[in-house]
């Protein structure tokens, strides 16, 4: 690999921590809503994380995203007149959860086996941190059983052992990546994945 390249794959590494990347969630959903084919352009296609992310998106999903857009664009006007808030208050905490959100969608999915199904970490944390996650330290069996509500999570848990302890998980995280030489998973098919829950 280059050192351009290098570069670059740190830079996205820790703009994903730092929660660099996570305002282009509810830019990409007012995209979506506005014009759905932007996502279909060359640049998506092009780019390896997005070649299928939006393939099976069927008509009657983008009207719910532009249902659920003009909802949360109400909902914040709302919030913003009748609670008074302030920008520089909200981008703060914006900027907070990103933070949060990011560094917890990577903790129990870096450096697990490249699968769709088994690619994920079950950590061990404590009963208040397991209740913070909302059972998210189970995220293996939630990837082995997607249509499952994370409430009922440690139910089917019940008799499995943790992969490792999530402060471990996360200092290892801090690291930054390493170098993978397992092959990319294969892509489960469109339909029948209901069966996997």
């Amino acid at each position: 690999m280059t050192r351009s390249k290098t570069r670059l794959k740190y830079f996205q590494w820790y703009g994903l921590l730092f929660g660099l990347w996570w305002w282009l969630v509810p830019v990409g959903s007012l995209l979506l809503a506005l014009n759905p084919r932007w996502l279909y352009s060359r640049p998506f296609r092009k780019a390896r994380t997005t070649t299928r992310l939006f393939d099976d998106f069927s008509a009657r999903e983008i009207r719910r995203v532009r249902v659920e857009t003009v909802f949360g664009l109400l909902f914040w006007a709302l919030a913003f007149q009748l609670l008074q808030l302030e920008w520089s208050a909200m981008l703060i905490l914006y900027g907070m959860f990103g933070f949060n959100w990011s560094t917890r969608q990577y903790v129990t999915h870096a450096f697990s086996p490249r699968d769709v199904i088994n690619g994920a970490w079950n950590l061990r944390v404590g009963r208040l941190h397991g209740a913070m996650l909302l059972n998210g330290q189970w995220d293996r069996v939630h990837h082995q059983h997607p249509h499952v509500s994370w409430i009922h999570l440690p139910e089917l848990a019940r008799g499995k052992a943790f992969d490792l302890g999530y402060w471990q998980q996360y200092r290892r995280l801090w690291r930054g990546p390493r170098c993978c030489r397992e092959k990319g998973p294969r892509c489960l098919p469109r339909q029948g994945y209901e069966g996997l829950s």
